[in-house]
C-alpha cells in the first residue's frame, strides 16, 4: 500500500523542480567526494580514551570498595547509591548528572562517582571512534550526508553524526593544533599528553574540542 500510494503521488507531483535537482546532485557529489580525517589524531585520540576509561575503572572500584566494576555499569552505580543512601535515581542523562552532582555536596564520594560517571558518559567522543570505524582508504569517509532526510526535508547526518558537534570549551586554533600535533608525536606518551591537556581543562573536555579539528577542510 505504502508503494502504491508514492507511485501514486510521484504522477501527481512528478520529479524534483530543476533548481531542487541541482541541489540533489550536488548532495551526492558531497556523498561521493567525501570527508577527509585526520586518521593519525583519530587514533591517537582512540588510544587516550581507552586509557582514561581504564582509568576511571580503577577510581570507580576505589570509590565503591569494589563494588561497581565500572562506570559504564549503570545498574550497579543506581544500587550502590541506593544502598549507601536510600536514594533510588532513574534519570542519569547529562543534564540530570549535573544537578545529582551539586545536590550530593555532603557525599563526596558518591559526588566523585557521579562526576566519573558524567565525564566517562559523553556521547560526542563517540564520534572519533566512529570515525575510524567508517573511514575509507582514501583517508576520507562518505555517504555521510542524507538528501531529504527527515519529513521537514533538511538533511540528516549518518555514519558519523556532523550536525550536532560539541561546542566544547573554546580552544583557539593554536591550542587545538598544538594538542594534535602533539597527539601524533611518537616521543610524546599517552600519559603525558593527558598531563599536559589537564592543565587547560578535564581531559574528556579537551577531546570533545578537538573533534571538530578533525576535519581536514580538503
Amino acid at each position: 500500500q505504502d508503494v502504491e500510494s508514492q507511485i501514486a503521488l510521484h504522477k501527481k507531483l512528478g520529479g524534483l523542480p530543476p533548481n531542487e535537482l541541482k541541489v540533489f546532485w550536488l548532495d551526492q557529489h558531497i556523498n561521493d567526494r567525501g570527508v577527509r580525517i585526520d586518521l593519525d589524531a583519530v587514533y591517537g585520540l582512540i588510544e587516550v580514551l581507552d586509557l582514561l576509561d581504564r582509568q576511571s575503572d580503577i577510581e570507580c572500584r576505589k570509590l565503591t570498595a569494589g563494588e561497581v566494576d565500572s562506570v559504564s555499569k549503570l545498574q550497579q552505580i543506581k544500587q550502590w547509591i541506593l544502598q549507601r543512601t536510600g536514594r533510588e535515581i532513574k534519570d542519569f542523562s547529562q543534564g540530570n548528572l549535573s544537578l545529582l552532582i551539586d545536590e550530593f555536596t555532603e557525599d563526596p564520594t558518591v559526588q566523585a562517582l557521579l562526576k566519573l560517571r558524567k565525564e566517562s558518559a559523553k556521547t560526542s567522543t563517540a564520534k572519533i571512534r566512529a570515525m575510524a570505524e567508517t573511514v575509507s582508504k582514501d583517508g576520507r569517509i562518505h555517504g555521510m550526508m542524507m538528501y531529504y532526510g527527515a519529513h521537514t526535508g533538511r538533511w540528516t547526518s549518518r555514519l558519523v553524526q556532523l550536525q550536532n558537534l560539541p561546542q566544547g570549551i573554546g580552544l583557539s586554533e593554536e591550542e587545538a593544533d598544538s594538542y594534535l600535533t602533539k597527539i601524533k608525536d611518537p616521543n610524546l606518551s599517552r600519559i603525558e599528553w593527558i598531563e599536559e591537556v589537564s592543565q587547560k581543562a578535564p581531559p574528556m573536555e579537551v577531546i570533545s574540542s578537538l573533534i571538530r579539528p578533525l576535519i581536514i577542510p580538503a
